[in-house]
């Protein structure tokens, strides 16, 4: 009994073990130019989610589509960030940990239309 015991967790570690990272967030920076007095304002925001196949949202008039952690299998999850200039509209400075499912750092600007 203990051997089959040992054998039933152990293949629900491996189960688990294979199943994607449920843990995706997105961070966007907003940056809005003062011109008087001059100077910079710059806020952040992140939202943590359960894991999705698909991760949409709209910024600046274009929608952004983004690969979720729930299409593969993903050691951290999809975290993405994001800069935003409110007063150009100018989207910026990617960053993903670049998962082999997630959308890489390169594609996520052209992901954005």
């Amino acid at each position: 009994m203990r051997a089959s015991a040992f054998l039933a967790i152990a293949a629900a570690a491996i189960t688990l073990a294979a199943m994607p990272a449920r843990a995706d967030t997105v961070e966007i920076t907003a940056v809005t130019d003062m011109s008087e007095p001059s100077g910079t304002i710059t806020s952040s925001n992140t939202m943590s989610f359960t894991g999705t196949e698909k991760i949409m949202f709209k910024v600046m008039g274009k929608t952004c589509t983004w690969v979720g952690s729930a299409a593969g299998s993903v050691p951290k999850g999809c975290n993405y960030g994001l800069t935003v200039n409110m007063s150009t509209g100018k989207l910026s400075d990617p960053t993903s940990l670049d998962n082999p499912v997630c959308t890489q750092t390169s594609d996520m600007l052209a992901n954005c239309k």
